[in-house]
């Protein structure tokens, strides 16, 4: 049992006692920097035989305290051991659920499982419109519905555990690059529902809604480089075409060709990270090429001929509205590392 813990406050004392009384667990409970404040808290926990507590001198994110604790499972945890439980020090998270996550570990210890909740009008809004954001964001870009990506009660197997380390992640942010990591490691996903719950409207929490919030979907930004990239040499080679020869079908060509090549290369081996072959998936790229091209130029065409727009403004309205589609079918229908 792993629980990141800053500034904590006898909430977390009262969790662990009830844990180790219900049932005989060793808990490592990681200290991330935590002002005097919560010294008598940590002091508590410390005599407690079945906890280990181990300490950042300064506030590291909770990534980061999850990543000390991996370091020190692999270490020290002999390899019978099938993973870790996580689990927050808010009190979020019922001993009941904790206790199941502990169940369904064993039960299924090869699984990244990850306890839902449910997010309905009693849940604070800031936290209900930011997961259901989240999810919807997540099934766009990776093609996975998960009801609750930012839980922090998840059972991890010990196979997956190497994988985290690489995630540079330090923060809140490091949760949503797991499930990234685990779609792209083909890691099966299995959800269980488990108890909402949010003490004073969940004012303990350290989560910041802004800055947290950037943090995790600058993740989703940073998928879209590569498109957004490849998109403004298409629209150079164009307008380079288009000023040279007046030929918008043959301008769109050479554009598309040039900006597709770039693009297939780098969504292969950087963005998705895709290790099927070539072919296959280069096939399949071809044909959406060719359907964006015919797509593109169908619709730029009534655009200048029969409006009358201007063909560099046509093609701004017209590419832009094919982006996100053309993204959405190579993550999931050519990229794809498999089935989840």
């Amino acid at each position: 049992m792993v629980i990141p813990a800053y500034q904590p406050n006898q909430v977390l004392v009262n969790l662990i006692q009830s844990l180790v009384t219900q049932k005989n667990v060793d808990i490592l409970v990681i200290d991330d920097g935590s002002s005097d404040s919560s010294r008598d808290y940590f002091l508590k926990i410390e005599r407690i035989p079945q906890v280990v507590l181990l300490r950042h001198q300064i506030n590291q994110g909770k990534g980061q305290a999850l990543k000390t604790a991996i370091e020190y499972f692999l270490l020290s945890c002999p390899d019978n051991c099938v993973g870790i439980v996580t689990a927050d020090a808010d009190g979020q998270h019922a001993v009941a659920d904790i206790l199941n996550m502990v169940k369904q570990q064993i039960k299924h210890p090869h699984n990244l499982v990850i306890g839902i909740r449910t997010f309905d009008k009693t849940v604070p809004y800031r936290s209900r419109f930011g997961n259901q954001l989240t999810c919807y964001l997540f099934k766009f870009f990776f093609g996975k519905m998960l009801m609750d990506t930012q839980s922090g009660l998840r059972a991890i197997p010990r196979n997956f555990l190497p994988e985290l380390l690489t995630i540079p992640s330090r923060g809140y942010e490091f949760e949503l690059e797991m499930l990234i990591k685990a779609i792209r490691q083909n890691i099966q996903i299995k959800e269980i529902p488990i108890n909402t719950i949010y003490q004073d409207k969940n004012k303990h929490s350290h989560f910041n809604p802004l800055i947290d919030s950037l943090k995790i979907y600058f993740i989703f930004i940073r998928f879209l480089a590569n498109s957004i990239l490849s998109a403004l040499i298409d629209y150079i080679v164009f307008a380079l075409f288009i000023f040279q020869t007046q030929n918008m079908l043959l301008s769109l060509c050479m554009a598309r060709l040039v900006a597709s090549s770039l693009n297939f290369s780098f969504s292969r081996s950087l963005v998705f990270k895709s290790k099927n072959k070539v072919i296959s998936q280069g096939s399949k790229y071809i044909l959406l090429l060719v359907f964006l091209m015919v797509t593109s130029y169908g619709c730029m065409s009534f655009l200048v001929t029969v409006l009358g727009m201007n063909v560099f403004i046509s093609k701004i309205i017209v590419e832009g509205s094919l982006f996100l589609a053309s993204f959405a079918v190579q993550n999931i229908f050519i990229f794809r590392r498999g089935a989840i």
